[in-house]
């Protein structure tokens, strides 16, 4: 058939159901925990579709299973214990390989699984998504440091993510790589005070869950980057004592409505101070534009940042006070 779509949620509600084969269609979405309400299934066959996500524990309810068919799908993460609860012969009924499925596996099927693509590695007893640990082994590569990656710098995972990555003071030198990007679950990035070179890489904008990004103190150049536009969580920005090619301060930050703290102090930044500061950034708390080339007259729009405890505007040309 050509079936499409999430399984009809209603098709868990048939309980007398002996055979449910779904094989070689275009399913979508999950295997719901309501699978287990099919105690009776004595054949299931979801193979050959596109079926995403993890095998719910409830599995282990089909005990009266004679054959388990998942193959060719797109299922991930860990497979459940419970999965040994059923009684079917896993070396001849069993089939699911050409999935993502990461190791640990249960010990009834673990010579079973055939070939996964697996996204995380296995690092003492802890899954690590392998993107993740890309990123910090190029660090490492860029710098020849004699450390492994879960010991570089201060690390916090969740769900075998990176969240927060601290490496303050490291002595990194080079480029920041374009792995940078597989950070796409990461909320604070601190490379703060490092010599790092080179420009900020695009890729930096699939980190769209980050609120606080330090690169300050390094030796970035080229512009700061149209990307970090694109990263409308951030609540702190702080670019400080680089050598970007001069210019103004850049429109696109005026998307990033959240900030409540922006350091651009000692960046070469030129012209006026826009419009967009105190009108589209009414969150900030402290803003720092010291030691630039800022022309012009203060705006008056810097009225509105109420919340503004710090502002350092000095070391610059500016002519007038609102």
């Amino acid at each position: 058939n050509d079936f499409s779509g999430d399984i009809p949620t209603s098709v868990f509600n048939l309980t007398e159901l002996e055979y449910l084969i779904l094989a070689s269609n275009k399913l979508t979405g999950t295997i719901p925990a309501t699978i287990g309400n099919l105690t009776k299934l004595m054949e299931l066959n979801l193979g050959w579709n596109e079926l995403t996500g993890s095998i719910p524990a409830e599995i282990g309810k089909l005990t009266k299973l004679v054959w388990l068919t998942l193959e060719n799908n797109k299922l991930t993460g860990q497979i459940p214990e419970s999965i040994c609860n059923l009684t079917l012969d896993f070396s001849s009924n069993f089939s699911i390989h050409n999935n993502s499925f990461c190791p640990p596996f249960p010990s009834c099927i673990a010579e079973y699984m055939g070939e996964q693509e697996c996204d995380y590695q296995l690092i003492d007893g802890q899954l690590y998504w392998t993107a993740n640990l890309k990123f910090l082994k190029d660090l490492i590569t860029n710098n020849d440091l004699n450390v492994k990656p879960l010991d570089l710098g201060s690390q916090t995972w969740q769900n075998s993510k990176l969240t927060k990555f601290v490496c303050d003071n490291c002595e990194l030198e080079g480029e920041i790589p374009p792995s940078v990007g597989n950070l796409t679950e990461i909320t604070s990035l601190n490379l703060h005070n490092n010599d790092l070179t080179g420009s900020i890489p695009d890729t930096i904008s699939n980190l769209t869950k980050m609120t606080s990004l330090y690169l300050g103190h390094n030796q970035l150049t080229g512009t700061i980057p149209d990307s970090i536009g694109n990263m409308i969580n951030l609540e702190i920005l702080d670019l400080h004592a680089n050598p970007f090619t001069e210019g103004p301060i850049p429109e696109f930050l005026g998307n990033l409505t959240k900030l409540y703290s922006l350091n651009l102090q000692s960046n070469k930044i030129t012209g006026t101070i826009p419009e967009f500061i105190g009108v589209n950034l009414t969150k900030l708390y402290s803003l720092n534009l010291r030691s630039n080339k800022l022309t012009g007259a203060i705006p008056e729009s810097i009225g509105n940042l109420t919340a503004l405890e710090h502002l350092r505007l000095y070391r610059n040309e500016l002519t007038s006070l609102p």
